[in-house]
């Protein structure tokens, strides 16, 4: 991954860990919320996984 992305593995986990999808549930309806990726994050991506990362 380091070869890929160019960065430290602890730089690539720093910012790709803050990635979640919250889950809401507001009187028993639920609702997903995915994260919002930043251009650092979607960088990452597409280098470990370009066909992904489009």
């Amino acid at each position: 991954m380091q070869d890929q992305t160019g960065l430290s593995l602890k730089k690539i986990i720093q910012t790709l860990r803050p990635l979640r999808t919250a889950r809401i549930a507001i009187n028993g309806t639920s609702q997903d919320f995915p994260p919002e990726i930043t251009t650092d994050a979607r960088h990452i991506i597409t280098a470990i996984a370009p066909e992904i990362g489009h």
